[in-house]
């Protein structure tokens, strides 16, 4: 940033411990992007001692007060507005929408993202082996993400050698896009935690973008999708057999699975596509380049 800053209009930021690498450079046309609540997902972070956890968390907060004074912020979802005391542009998380695609189902599980306890990579297991015996051995769970913990490696390697799992591990956006293509559902069941219960969990648009309905978790703004639409199926929180039950319910009902999908393709056309959201981005950072770059 030190020595690429100066040549550029605007910096856009997105992981916050990066603004950490900031400190004491003179940066006024960086913007903080805005994913994710680091102080909500201090929940979950087993490395930090229990006692520590709400007051780094609190001291999170007063990080992202003392950014907000220095920099522009970009806000991903609007309940992100209260963490923050001045009104700042919200663009909500948006997907490219493919063109065309195949209907929604077979006999294929999909997860697309990083695998974690939290975000569900032991559940996704526990679920599809019933899901797999009962469908004698048909339905099948496709993974492509990367396990960011000893856990999750060892839930997705157990579930390679059970022959339940087809594990990728990561791949470029667009090749890990395309394997979501006439899937029976993707997968989306995040915990119920702090950071994610404002959040939009991305999977579950970029699922119905490819007219694959969801199975999530009732996260609020993922709940409200899936029943708005009736793009896929609402399943408890830590409830394999719930998971396995609405995979089955899909597998014996494809017409109903494909019908999910297109509702739910409709809806992200309508309110999450990249193509209409983007304007705005582009607006908000055309603003701050036009304020603050430093080569006016």
């Amino acid at each position: 940033m030190r020595r690429l800053a100066p040549e550029h209009d605007v910096i856009v930021v997105h992981d916050p411990e990066l603004l950490i690498a900031t400190a004491g450079l003179r940066l006024d046309h960086l913007v903080w992007d805005v994913h994710e609540d680091p102080a909500g997902a201090l929940a979950v972070k087993d490395w930090l001692p229990r006692p520590l956890r709400r007051p780094v968390a609190g001291a999170r907060r007063a990080a992202e007060r003392l950014v907000e004074r220095r920099h522009p912020l970009l806000l991903a979802e609007h309940a992100y507005a209260d963490r923050f005391r001045r009104e700042h542009v919200v663009v909500p998380n948006a997907v490219v929408i493919p063109r065309s695609v195949p209907a929604a189902g077979g006999a294929r599980l999909i997860h697309v993202g990083n695998l974690t306890p939290a975000r569900g990579s032991e559940l996704m297991v526990e679920g599809a082996r019933p899901a797999h015996a009962a469908s004698a051995g048909e339905i099948t769970l496709e993974v492509v993400g990367p396990a960011r913990d000893e856990a999750s490696r060892v839930a997705m390697e157990a579930g390679v050698a059970e022959g339940v799992v087809v594990w990728h591990g990561f791949q470029p956006a667009e090749q890990a896009m395309a394997t979501i293509d006439g899937a029976l559902a993707g997968l989306s069941l995040l915990r119920d935690l702090p950071n994610y219960r404002g959040s939009m969990p991305t999977k579950v648009v970029e699922y119905t973008a490819h007219g694959v309905p969801a199975i999530t978790t009732p996260l609020p703004l993922a709940r409200g999708i899936v029943a708005e639409a009736d793009a896929g199926v609402v399943v408890p929180f830590d409830d394999p057999q719930a998971v396995a039950d609405a995979a089955l319910r899909l597998w014996r009902a494809p017409e109903q699975a494909a019908a999910m999908g297109e509702r739910g393709r409709e809806l992200v056309r309508e309110r999450y596509d990249w193509a209409k959201g983007g304007a705005a981005f582009v607006e908000a950072l055309t603003d701050v380049a036009g304020e603050r770059s430093p080569r006016r």
